[in-house]
């Protein structure tokens, strides 16, 4: 029988996981570019609205459709307003995992030694699925139990 840490090694390479960490970690300077540059678009929006009755007549737009472009380029303005609103809390949940991340990553290689003896451990006692060995052999500090994880925010 395989052992759990023989899985583990088949699934994780260190430059794979290295360069993925890697790509995380500039994620919250990628977020802040992203929110800059939506903010200036939703600025740019705002325009859009009083704009649009002369591009649908410029487009050979029929003039009973006109104002169905113009109501919907206003709701389709507002739509984005309050979208880039909810890009802070993206971006404290960006920070938050990778805080998290790197709290896991720590404890995984604490824990690569003792994959082996899990695995043989987990074969002796017949479990099978990741949910059982986790909560029958895992350390009870490496997971959260599920009501932890239903009681953290959500972005609204």
């Amino acid at each position: 029988s395989r052992g759990l840490g023989d899985v583990y090694k088949r699934q994780v390479h260190g430059e794979q996981i290295k360069t993925w960490l890697a790509t995380i970690s500039t994620a919250p300077q990628k977020i802040e570019e992203i929110i800059t540059q939506a903010q200036e678009l939703s600025e740019k929006a705002k325009e859009f609205p009083g704009k649009a009755s002369d591009a649908a007549k410029n487009a050979n737009v029929s003039t009973f459709k006109i104002p169905i472009a113009a109501s919907n380029t206003a709701v389709n303005a507002q739509t984005l307003a309050k979208g880039i609103a909810k890009l802070p809390v993206l971006k404290d949940a960006i920070k938050s995992g990778i805080e998290n991340l790197k709290i896991t990553v720590q404890k995984l290689k604490e824990d690569r030694s003792k994959f082996d003896e899990w695995g043989k451990q987990a074969y002796d006692k017949k479990l099978r699925l990741p949910k059982e060995i986790v909560t029958e052999i895992w350390p009870k500090d490496r997971f959260k139990p599920q009501e932890e994880k239903q009681n953290q925010p959500k972005a609204k």
